[in-house]
């Protein structure tokens, strides 16, 4: 940052300081904590002050206000409120600000207290930067020291340090002289830089752990339950600094502030920047948040700054509550939606988010032409099914087609690793779930708890695998079962965990395990009952199972992700019990990461993005919204077609493409709606119907539509090109969302749209054949691609273009080659 920006940013910070600290007199002062106990030379508390005028608006006041200590033989405090013990007894201390005082009353109690390696050493080391994967946490440590990761592995981590290398790293004799101290300060040469001076509170804390003898943790350790962030969320101007205070929920019911051993990261460094002691100062416009880490807990404090103090929404009218509750947070960030899409716009989006179709021809017209101010609700009701009438419900083969290519590519149906009988009956037990509307949460019931023949249940195929296809099919893993599971049905990524302490999450190798133990009472036997078909396997259930922790050894009991441990002593099945738990509405576990799912889909980024990786360090855009999407999903019972109803009626899904200049990089407040490329299966499958044309897929039906197709393992060099997902992990981002140059080239020149372009029996030889003149075949080609009239200059353009070509056909050919490969085509906007 220049430093002309640096003191701009802290002149308006101390112009509303000024302004709110004038006005404070009014109203109020507000001072957290009121009382403290300091257990120990290490501990330390941070004292906040926040001022608040009679508009209700606020400021942190901490660095600004007056600080005594009225005991300063018993507490001491600085001048950014930061207290420290000197003495045992009772302490006072005395805050002023614009007129007001404050006491905060302070009991010091030293006995007992002693340097503890996972409440102080840790995260102090964690703090520095000690433990990260680029410095002792790196696959094989450095300059012989390694360190876990974050240190998830304290006993490990108190061997390195108090064992190893004979013991060379500590000294128990002078502590100063340790290199654990002598290398982070300098004193000894150190690749890792400086890291903290002598003196300095991190110096302390080992020092005087090596003091009292660097003793390991007991067994019997107090786990930290989670993190209280003070102010968890806040709206700041530009220029506005805040001082957070971290307190630890201990499992045994107690708090300490542990503010001074946690560590600050930005998670975006262009709207706030945090220093090392938890001081964040607002740079920019937008939300964002600081991530804070304390002994394997993680928390994020939320920053709010306005990209304007007022915004004027008159014009934005609320349809549902979808609507209300965004309509709220763009008051918030003081921002404005676009306006509404066209008709044209409107009708093109619904058919490709709902059936991953162009919408045919008459119905294109008819919706263009109607009058009817309800013709979008009925359109979406056409579209889902919902009419009641079969003669409008005519979508459900779309419908189901769709949906089921979705869901096959996050349950990786492949014959390469289900065997061609196990995959269909997959694909074919999925289409029939969407096209009989089966509710979302009875789906993932029926997966998780699948057992029996993979010929002649389809869901046991997400339970068995076969590694090469020539193998017979058996039980996958526990620990990807479990990985599965948890990335599907929770939107979680434990990946991590199965190595190490996730870095940016509060899981651990035993809540990795513990969710794999769920699978580990299966099996599979091999049955010859379809005789000529293939040997097929069947998925069962065995008495006993066991998972160990892998550098424990300990058997590891089924344990529910952030919450207990299950006793398998009286469970027959453990998956029964783990799909109750995920499934609960009242939990909202499985209808949060479902609705961020389906949200996604629909409006091209997650309220959580990526929408499979829901974290509390990569938090919701609209906390507001996500609960309410999931409390809509459970309300209409996991009904697919009902929940997307909601979504499509409402107004924000129905804003234009095109974002407000201010908005251009926004795509997670939707102001306006978010531009997708369309899939490669639903881009071929609108070039053939552009073209009047259809596809020849080997080993099944000629015609069969892209779309339709059950697994990636049919030979399309377009498909493939065009960013057709291998199924190969159960991750979103597999599929390809970025375009390249091999993509725009096979559009541009490839044989695939030529062929389509001069195909005998297709749209271009049927409009010369009927003998319509070229205003009509014009318009007939953009309604088919765009979903819209063409308007008078771009009809003035064809015609030329008819002119200059060689003959008629070459001219219509050379239009539709055109408007097959324009952006309006190529994306669902």
């Amino acid at each position: 940052m220049c430093c002309r920006l640096q003191s701009t940013l802290l002149g308006l910070a101390a112009l509303l300081s000024a302004e709110v600290a004038a006005e404070v007199e009014q109203h109020g002062l507000i001072v957290e904590p009121e009382q403290s106990t300091l257990h120990g030379h290490l501990d330390r508390v941070q004292i906040l002050v926040t001022a608040e005028n009679a508009n209700g608006q606020t400021v942190d006041a901490t660095r600004a206000a007056q600080w005594m200590s009225l005991t300063p033989s018993i507490v001491a405090v600085n001048d950014t409120g930061f207290v420290s013990p000197r003495s045992e007894g009772s302490g006072q201390i005395e805050i002023r600000y614009g007129g007001q005082s404050r006491h905060v009353n302070v009991h010091v109690n030293f006995s007992g207290a002693a340097a503890s390696f996972s409440d102080h050493v840790i995260p102090v080391m964690t703090k520095a930067g000690c433990n990260q994967g680029t410095c002792h946490a790196s696959q094989f440590g450095k300059g012989g020291f390694k360190l876990s990761v974050f240190g998830f592995d304290d006993t490990a981590d108190y061997t390195s340090i108090a064992r190893q290398q004979r013991q060379r790293r500590i000294s128990l004799i002078r502590a100063e002289d340790s290199l654990l101290l002598a290398k982070p300060t300098l004193r000894v040469a150190h690749g890792g830089g400086k890291r903290f001076s002598r003196g300095s509170y991190p110096f302390e804390v080992l020092r005087t752990w090596i003091d009292e003898g660097a003793t390991a943790q007991h067994a019997d350790v107090n786990h930290v339950v989670d993190l209280l962030i003070q102010p968890t969320m806040r709206t700041y101007g530009v220029g506005q600094e805040q001082q957070l205070r971290v307190v630890a929920n201990y499992r045994d019911g107690s708090t300490r502030d542990v503010t001074v051993r946690s560590r600050f990261d930005s998670l975006d460094e262009g709207i706030v920047a945090v220093q090392s002691d938890g001081r964040f100062r607002v740079l920019g416009h937008g939300q964002a948040g600081v991530m804070v880490r304390y002994r394997g807990r993680t928390g994020v404090a939320h920053i709010i700054s306005p990209y304007a103090e007022a915004v004027d929404l008159t014009d934005f009218e609320s349809i549902n509550s979808i609507d209300e509750t965004i309509r709220e947070q763009w008051q918030l960030l003081g921002i404005q939606p676009s306006a509404t899409c066209t008709d044209a716009e409107f009708i093109r989006r619904a058919f490709l988010d709902a059936l991953g179709t162009l919408p045919p021809q008459d119905t294109i017209e008819t919706f263009l032409t109607s009058t009817d101010a309800h013709k979008r609700a009925k359109l979406v009701d056409e579209i889902l099914g919902l009419t009641g009438d079969p003669a409008r419900d005519k979508y459900f083969s779309e419908f189901s087609s769709w949906w089921t290519l979705r869901f096959g590519d996050i349950l990786r149906n492949n014959r390469k690793t289900a065997g061609d009988s196990g995959m269909w009956a997959l694909h074919n037990w999925l289409k029939q779930s969407f096209r009989e509307n089966k509710p979302l949460d009875q789906l993932a019931r029926e997966l998780i708890t699948a057992q029996g023949s993979i010929f002649e249940n389809g869901p046991v195929n997400y339970i068995a695998y076969a590694p090469r296809p020539t193998d017979n099919a058996r039980v996958a893993p526990a620990t990807e079962l479990g990985e599965t599971t948890a990335q599907i049905f929770l939107g979680i990524r434990l990946q991590c965990a199965r190595c190490h302490h996730h870095p940016f999450e509060t899981w651990s190798q035993d809540d990795y395990y513990g969710l794999a133990a769920f699978f580990t009472r299966l099996q599979s036997k091999t049955s010859d009952a379809f005789g000529e078909l293939g040997f097929d396997a069947v998925v069962s259930l065995k008495r006993t199972g066991e998972i160990r922790h892998p550098r424990s050894g300990d058997v590891i009991l089924p344990k529910l992700l952030g919450d207990d441990s299950v006793d398998p002593g009286e469970i027959e099945d453990l998956r029964v019990a783990l799909a109750d738990w995920l499934l609960d509405p009242g939990g909202r576990r499985f209808a949060r990461a479902m609705a961020n799912r389906l949200w996604g889909y629909l409006m091209g980024t997650g309220i959580v993005d990526p929408v499979d990786d829901i974290r509390s360090t990569n938090p919701p855009s609209n906390a507001l919204l996500l609960d309410e999407l999931a409390t809509e999903l459970v309300e209409v019972n996991y009904d697919l077609r009902r929940f997307l109803r909601r979504i499509m009626t409402s107004h924000t899904y129905q804003l234009s493409s095109a974002p407000r200049p201010e908005n251009l990089d926004q795509t997670r407040l939707y102001t306006h709606y978010n531009t997708k490329r369309l899939p490669a299966e639903v881009l071929l499958d609108a070039i053939n119907f552009a073209c009047g044309t259809q596809e020849n897929f080997p080993d099944v039906p000629s015609g069969m539509r892209a779309i339709d197709l059950p697994d990636p393992n049919f030979e399309s060099y377009f498909l493939d090109t065009l960013g057709r997902p291998q199924r190969l992990t159960h991750c979103e981002c597999e599929r390809t969302a970025e375009p390249n140059l091999s993509q725009i080239l096979h559009l541009a020149n490839g044989d695939v749209l030529q062929k389509k372009l001069t195909d005998k029996s297709g749209r271009l030889e049927n409009l010369i054949g009927t003998g319509v003149d070229d205003t009509t075949a014009i318009d007939e080609l953009y309604l088919v691609t765009f979903c819209r009239h063409p308007m008078e200059n771009e009809v003035e353009e064809c015609r030329q273009l008819i002119k200059r070509a060689a003959n008629r056909r070459e001219g219509l050919e050379n239009i539709l080659w055109s408007l097959c490969n324009s952006q309006e085509f190529l994306l669902n906007h």
